[in-house]
């Protein structure tokens, strides 16, 4: 997997990474003249520490004990349920739960806590209903 560089746009509309010397040297692995892609996007948080405790110690785990299954059983179902996409061979996949961001990993979270609900007859508190340890 190709690292990614994160960085800003100064006031003066110039780019800055955050690791300048870094990515200088990741870039002399290529020869001079070699061609290379750059995509610049804006930056998406990734899923928080609080979110990934709230995901497998209180959703997958309420919903395994509740089940009888294991909690890594209960974490591929949620997965194939609700991050199912196909790739560009027409596979489905399901995506990483750590490929998403903030924002999608608290919908996926919802959808989660919406069909134990509704399937399950089961209530899932709320990320701020609930005390997650360090």
């Amino acid at each position: 997997m190709e690292p990614i560089w994160t960085g800003y746009i100064t006031k003066d509309q110039f780019f800055e990474l955050d690791k300048f010397d870094d990515f200088t040297v990741w870039l002399g692995r290529w020869a001079p003249g070699t061609q290379i892609d750059l995509i610049i996007k804006k930056h998406e948080e990734k899923c928080s520490d609080a979110q990934r405790g709230y995901y497998f110690g209180v959703i997958v785990k309420l919903i395994a004990e509740h089940t009888g299954h294991e909690p890594e059983e209960i974490h591929d179902y949620l997965k194939w349920k609700f991050l199912r996409e196909k790739d560009d061979a027409g596979l489905e996949i399901a995506r990483s739960t750590e490929s998403l961001t903030t924002g999608e990993r608290e919908q996926y979270h919802e959808k989660c806590r919406r069909w134990a609900f509704v399937v399950l007859d089961l209530t899932i508190p709320l990320l701020n209903q609930v005390y997650i340890g360090e």
